[in-house]
């Protein structure tokens, strides 16, 4: 069966202009208009009136996918993305598929099936059904762009926080408090970002000759819970001559659960241990001690997903993916100091 890229290719231009002469032929030169009409006779090719025949009017809603939209960095997701379409003045349509890859790509399918204005896709671990359905879709009208992590395909528009810099933003200020032995709580391992994360937060510590001495994770989603199984390991190993001094954790949650420990358990932070964050989550200013955290612009990587589909409304998304990479920074709060303070 032809595609769009083929009508395209028989024709000499580009898929975007296949697709302005599918839905805005007004705006499109007439001898345009007929080299695309007679490649598509020639190739016999039938556009998907569903996808196509509505997108010249804008529905003003954009869908949004999430793994768990009671997850704090879900929410968060959720909370941001909602409030710059209001601004906007379009509807957020939000799909949950419980971290159910079989869910994920069904509800990306089905808005693919709906005259809707673009889909942001919240992706937490590496690429699989979802990503691949996606690349799949050659004649897809509906800008997609991929937020959470990073992508190693160039087919797909992507945006995300530099999580090898946040990384080294951890190591970097736990070394420079004078923290020598360092532990840390990741992500899954088998995602690129926690990778990515734990790479950078070596780096740093590196430059202050710190050392990397116990870590944790696993392959669930990180949550509270994770954060308390990991403090409960860490507090009963038997190995230690002299205990780690400070803690990352690589989001705010797990933390959290690592900090209710601390407590539970007689530790003082900071004075006893250091705990330092990830996310810059609403929560990190509701625990005892605030957390001191790494602040992922969870704002600003939805308006960069907002704005690549609001460029791309009327483009083929395939023809013109973007990546845009966003800087994390440090914020200081009470959680975390010198060594034995």
């Amino acid at each position: 069966m032809a595609s769009l890229k083929d009508v395209a290719l028989l024709s000499g231009v580009s898929a975007s202009t296949v697709s302005r002469v599918l839905n805005s032929p007004e705006i499109v030169e007439p001898n345009t208009i007929k080299k695309v009409q007679q490649a598509m006779k020639k190739l016999n090719y039938r556009p998907n009136l569903m996808a196509s025949g509505l997108r010249s009017k804008s529905s003003r809603q954009i869908a949004l996918i999430v793994p768990d939209a009671v997850h704090y960095t879900s929410a968060s997701v959720i909370q941001h993305t909602s409030s710059l379409l209001q601004e906007l003045g379009y509807t957020l349509i939000l799909g949950n598929h419980h971290n159910h890859f079989e869910t994920e790509t069904e509800l990306l399918s089905g808005y693919f099936r709906r005259n809707i204005d673009g889909i942001i896709l919240y992706l937490i671990y590496d690429e699989g059904q979802a990503v691949q359905s996606l690349l799949e879709q050659e004649d897809r009208q509906v800008p997609v762009v991929v937020v959470g992590r990073r992508i190693h395909t160039a087919a797909l528009s992507n945006v995300s926080v530099d999580n090898y810099k946040a990384g080294f933003l951890a190591g970097d200020y736990l070394g420079s408090l004078g923290h020598r032995r360092i532990a840390t709580i990741t992500g899954p391992r088998i995602t690129q970002w926690a990778r990515d994360r734990l790479d950078g937060f070596q780096e740093g510590l590196s430059l202050h000759r710190a050392s990397l001495i116990w870590s944790y994770s696993q392959d669930e989603l990180p949550d509270f819970d994770t954060g308390i199984l990991a403090a409960n390991e860490f507090f009963a190993a038997s190995l230690w001559k002299e205990r780690p001094t400070a803690v990352w954790a690589q989001n705010d949650i797990m933390a959290a659960g690592f900090l209710k420990q601390c407590t539970v358990r007689g530790f003082r932070v900071p004075e006893d241990i250091s705990i330092l964050g990830m996310d810059n989550i609403e929560l990190a200013t509701m625990v005892t001690p605030a957390l001191s955290t790494i602040h992922q612009p969870f704002r600003e990587i939805a308006q960069a997903a907002i704005n690549i589909i609001m460029e791309n409304r009327d483009v083929q998304p395939l023809e013109h993916p973007q990546y845009v990479s966003v800087e994390p920074s440090l914020v200081v709060r009470e959680s975390t100091g010198i060594p034995g303070m």
